[in-house]
This record gives structure tokens, sequence and C-alpha cells, in this order.
């Protein structure tokens, strides 16, 4: 049986994680190969916390994660079987950037939750 911080995490999602130091022109991260991962998916546009930026944020979705992911990094709400060629399905949802993340920690320090915000990004597209 999986731990409580791990068990409700019943959606998938690919993650295009950034590459640590890497940049484009822009000042975008540089992103890398994508990976599918288990997570929980909760769309709705609020305001939250961040701790990394002292203050709030808006935010389109935030999820409950199955690991560390860097702020920056790309995300898109389904499995890799589903994406099609340069992007997603014409009827999905858009793609995210993760903008806030954080750690909870059990009572014995063991486990975390791990939870992440997101912003959209349709102009996200990865690259290698």
């Amino acid at each position: 049986m999986p731990p409580i911080e791990r068990s409700g995490l019943v959606d998938k999602a690919v993650l295009w994680p950034v590459r640590p130091g890497q940049y484009h022109e822009d000042g975008q991260p540089v992103l890398g190969d994508p990976v599918e991962i288990d997570c929980k998916w909760v769309e709705g546009r609020k305001e939250s916390g961040s701790p990394q930026l002292d203050g709030n944020i808006e935010i389109d979705a935030w999820a409950l994660v199955d690991r560390k992911i860097a702020i920056g990094s790309g995300i898109w709400k389904g499995e890799m079987a589903d994406w099609v060629g340069t992007g997603p399905p014409a009827d999905s949802n858009e793609c995210m950037r993760v903008a806030g993340y954080r750690e909870t920690w059990d009572s014995k320090g063991r486990e975390a939750e791990r939870k992440i915000d997101m912003r959209r990004a349709n102009d996200l597209w990865p690259s290698s």
C-alpha cells in the first residue's frame, strides 16, 4: 500500500523538467525530455502563496505530484500515448508552466506531500 501522501495520485501528466542552468535567448528555461508522472490535477483559477516569490501569484491549476519538480518546468494533463506529434490533441487542455512548488513532510519526516502551482503557457513547446 502506498503512503497516504501518494495514494490519491489518480491522474497522469506529461512533464518536461527544466534543464538546470540552461536558458533560451528569450530567458525561458530549456526543457528536458518528457516523462509521464502520477498526480492529482485540480483545475481552477485562484491566488496562491508562493514561498519562492515571497508573495501571491495567480494560478490556473494545482496538482499533488509524485516527485520534486523545478519551477519553470512544462506540464500537460494527459498520458504520453495521447500526445500527438508536436502537440496535444486538439480537444485537450493547454500546456502549463510550473509556477510554484512546496513540500509538506509527515510528522516522522519520512514522506512528503508535494504540490505544484501551475499557470497556462500557450506558447510552451518542449525543446530538447
